[in-house]
């Protein structure tokens, strides 16, 4: 009886032996027959796809006082590889001009830099690609789809809160104020129910709007009188703003020094001055502001004076012709590099409002001058820049026709708007 079990016990001993080493044999073989199919399928799969674990699309937005190889420096990628990336770009468009608010895109493979895209602005990026041990780089548009839309709008508050409310952006709204900025006092002269409509480029990257080109033809109607402006590229590629008689909106002179501010102080011969407690003649404009902002030289010109100047603090002097010369008084600071014989152009940044000198607060006093001699420059008027060539002038018309159309369009649906909500 007892040999009996013994033997039972055994057989199913070696059989339980045999049983697990055959489970384990098709485990084996299962799990060799399976990395050999996902090689396979791997095999055939592109190449991105397979790498594609291994790459990163890092996107930058590029803060005040960041420097390239601070930025890149913070991805910990080596410095041979950050030198060259530098070292290229100065070939085609250098990255030390990067500016703050841009943005920068990273492709890295295998905690490698691979790609650097940099967006240089609304229209045109920087790309620079390693092969192997070769960087190539070159300036590239961006591929948007460009369509058109109209805009309009009325002021009841102020001009930026009915851009607003019709749907654009401060980046256009300041390109309206440029645009009609030596016909229009955009800091004195806007009523309440001045209107303006727009004709836009709209920007759209891969199905995704990305914000607005250019303004093609704009309409601003301020204290009951209309300012008419139209885009126009000529065949030989210059490219301007012109009113309906194809003669440029532009002028000799900008209306003012400044944006956005208000006149504090006109120009007064017994105006009574606020430190000294006298009468005595105001022979310029005062624009009062927040220190820092921007002020720019109202046309092309020489710089003949810059430095201190008693009362007047830090100053800016520029003649703009054997007539004509204006000066910038109380400024904070200048542009570095700017220096007496600089050229400046119109619009140009020269300085920055201050209180420097005799100030009670920051403003900029601005002074102009014909034969040296001071004038109001409000007083005066000034003649425009070139019209549209003779050549051109046919199609500048057929192009103004189609635009102005399109503009009458959405006024009259404006206006008979404005009669329903009466």
């Amino acid at each position: 009886m007892y040999k009996k079990v013994t033997t039972s016990l055994i057989v199913v001993f070696i059989v339980g032996i045999v049983t697990l080493q055959w489970k384990l044999y098709s485990l084996h073989a299962l799990t060799a027959n399976l990395d050999t199919v996902l090689k396979g399928r791997n095999a055939l799969l592109p190449v991105s796809e397979v790498v594609k674990d291994k790459t990163k699309k890092i996107t930058y937005t590029i803060k005040k006082n960041d420097t390239i190889s601070d930025i890149l420096q913070s991805f910990n990628f080596s410095h041979d590889v950050i030198h060259t990336f530098i070292e290229q770009s100065k070939k085609v468009y250098p990255l030390s001009k990067i500016r703050k608010d841009r943005s920068l895109l990273l492709t890295v493979f295998d905690e490698e830099l691979t790609e650097l895209t940099y967006y240089i602005d609304k229209y045109n990026l920087l790309n620079l690609t390693k092969h192997e041990n070769t960087i190539t780089g070159n300036i590239q548009k961006i591929p948007y789809e460009i369509n058109q839309k109209v805009f309009d709008g009325t002021i009841h508050t102020n001009l930026f809160d009915a851009a607003q409310d019709a749907g654009l952006n401060a980046e256009v709204i300041q390109d309206l104020v440029d645009l009609f900025q030596y016909d229009i006092d955009f800091k004195t002269s806007l009523r309440k129910n001045d209107r303006f409509t727009l004709l836009v480029e709209t920007l759209n990257l891969k199905g995704k709007e990305s914000g607005f080109g250019k303004i093609l033809a704009a309409k601003f109607t301020n204290s009951g009188k209309d300012f008419v402006a139209y885009y126009f590229k000529d065949p030989n590629g210059h490219e301007d703003y012109y009113g309906p008689d194809g003669v440029t909106l532009r002028k000799q002179f900008l209306k003012s020094p400044v944006r956005y501010t208000r006149i504090t102080s006109a120009f007064n011969v017994r105006r009574f001055h606020p430190i000294l407690k006298i009468r005595r003649p105001h022979l310029g404009i005062d624009y009062g502001g927040p220190t820092g902002t921007p002020i720019k030289a109202i046309g092309n010109g020489i710089v003949t004076y810059v430095g201190w100047k008693g009362g007047s603090g830090k100053f800016i002097k520029i003649r703009h012709s054997d007539k004509y010369d204006s000066s910038y008084s109380h400024l904070s600071r200048y542009p570095a590099g700017l220096h007496v014989g600089s050229h400046v152009q119109q619009g140009q940044v020269i300085g920055y409002m201050g209180q420097t000198g005799l100030a009670t607060g920051p403003h900029l006093h601005f002074a102009f001058y014909v034969y040296d001699q001071y004038v109001n420059f409000n007083s005066l008027s000034f003649r425009s820049a070139e019209p549209v060539k003779k050549e051109f002038l046919s199609l500048f018309i057929q192009q103004r026709d189609k635009l102005a159309l399109q503009l009458a369009e959405v006024s009259k649906l404006a206006r008979n708007e404005t009669k329903l909500s009466h």
